[in-house]
């Protein structure tokens, strides 16, 4: 009896193991592809767009944002679009800021940077937290800026005209917080000086209620580097920040010779190249940093897995992102499940068309050989248990 149930405790075990191990293969938080040399297929199954060797045509922001997230209605700016990340997702920070022709860039690692942080406005509504209001002029990166006390920061601007300075999103007019200026911005360094222009705008109680959400600040001895991500001071100390008036602010792009004031080192002008875009059917040209794509590569996968696939699993949905480069004719819907079987790339001429197949083979082969390591480890302690059970009934007789 006793050999009987120590058969049956092991094959228990070794479905308890082998179904974990079957779990996590399709869980949409491991369904990932590997971006190649030409961005045909992105990381996560996500299609970092300009980036492609064959990024082209006419591109409606509504149909390529739909994989990545629902758009929603906010009052007085319509349809407005809202990822899918987790809970403590905000805008222009899984990335970093490089210094090109064209002013501080930004470049994210999410899939949607490509196009959410460089047109339109991001805002925050308090019905669904951080959303997109849509747009068709290419911006290196809509913020205003702010340092002081060793940190430089940044906070996404609202369409013009609006602010949070009575600690809500709300229309003022022309003269707001991001139209704001300090004429010493990036030349003094006089912290705790008086200026009675900030109390109404960045010092008033109401708006000290919620800075902390809408700013990101780092140490600006970090600023240099491909990203921020775990580098952001806490709420408590931006929040002291403003406390204790120890910021000097500004809706202006940020000058290249003042940032080198600001960080106290010099700052490495990036080369660009251009890529002509047709957006809403109107023409524009995105601004790619040379060198950018080693940094993507390096650091966008884990974006997928920490920010992106927390969004998707709380709503259920599966990862797509494939209108505009794949065609799914015939195996059906390429979601999380087994979705490298599903996809067929459309410009075949760029890439192998088998990497996807033999990426989806080693994953094959990987699991065969972890429950084969299953296999063989319970066999030998099976086969351990019913030696010491044969010993132990000799001694009893």
């Amino acid at each position: 009896m006793s050999r009987f149930k120590s058969v049956i405790l092991t094959l228990t075990m070794f479905f308890v193991s082998f179904t974990s191990l079957y779990a996590n293969h399709n869980d949409p938080r491991y369904s990932r592809g590997v971006a190649n040399d030409d961005f045909n297929q992105g990381v996560g199954n996500y299609d970092y767009l300009p980036y492609r060797s064959n990024a082209g045509g006419s591109i409606a922001f509504r149909t390529v944002l739909s994989d990545y997230g629902e758009w929603v209605t906010v009052s007085r700016f319509g349809q407005v679009w809202r990822p899918y990340a987790s809970a403590d997702w905000r805008p222009f920070t899984n990335g970093h800021w490089v210094t090109t022709q064209s002013g501080q860039t930004w470049q994210g690692y999410e899939p949607w940077s490509w196009a959410a942080d460089h047109y339109g406005n991001w805002i925050y509504a308090q019905n669904y937290g951080w959303v997109w209001v849509p747009g068709n002029t290419y911006s290196p990166g809509r913020v205003a800026w702010s340092y002081g006390q060793n940190s430089i920061g940044w906070t996404p601007a609202p369409p013009y005209g609006y602010d949070y300075s009575q600690g809500y999103l709300g229309y003022r007019g022309g003269n707001n917080q991001f139209s704001f200026n300090d004429n010493g911005f990036g030349v003094s360094f006089n912290f705790g000086r008086q200026d009675n222009r900030y109390q109404p705008l960045f010092y008033n109680s109401a708006y000290l209620g919620v800075a902390p959400n809408l700013w990101n600040f780092v140490g600006r001895d970090r600023f240099v580097t491909d990203n921020y991500s775990g580098l952001y001071l806490s709420s408590g100390q931006v929040r002291d920040l403003f406390n204790h008036h120890s910021l000097f602010i500004s809706g202006r792009p940020l000058q290249r010779d003042r940032l080198e004031r600001i960080i106290g080192r010099r700052v490495e002008v990036v080369p660009v190249r251009f890529r002509d875009m047709t957006i809403g059917g109107r023409q524009t040209r995105y601004v790619i940093p040379v060198g950018e794509e080693d940094h993507l590569r390096r650091n966008s996968r884990a974006v997928v897995d920490r920010i992106i696939a927390p969004g998707f699993t709380k709503r259920n949905k599966s990862f797509v992102g494939q209108r505009t480069r794949v065609e799914n004719r015939n195996e059906g819907s390429a979601g999380n499940k087994g979705f490298e079987k599903a996809i067929r790339v459309e410009d075949k001429g760029n890439r192998p068309s088998d990497t996807i197949v033999k990426n989806e083979s080693v994953d094959t082969q990987k699991e065969k050989i972890d429950v084969k390591a299953v296999e063989k480890k319970n066999k030998k302690a099976t086969h351990v248990k019913v030696k010491a059970s044969k010993e132990k009934h000799k001694e009893q007789h």
